[in-house]
């Protein structure tokens, strides 16, 4: 995740929360399944998904969404 945000840094923002720490932030969130994955657009939510990725994959789908 930190190669992704450093090579599109200035184009897309990446975080991640620990959702064990983070409790009350998973509920506001509606995160049911970890990894959970949501590319938000001028504050709303544009995609998401449930799953894990590799970098290539998650490249692709950040950039199918730009």
């Amino acid at each position: 995740m930190d190669e992704i945000a450093a090579e599109m840094a200035g184009i897309v923002k990446i975080a991640s929360v620990n959702v064990m720490a983070e409790q009350e932030l998973a509920r506001r969130f509606d995160i049911r399944g970890v990894p959970a994955l949501y590319l938000y657009r001028g504050g709303g939510k544009i995609r998401e998904t449930v799953g894990g990725m590799t970098k290539t994959q998650l490249s692709n789908w950040i950039r199918a969404s730009l």
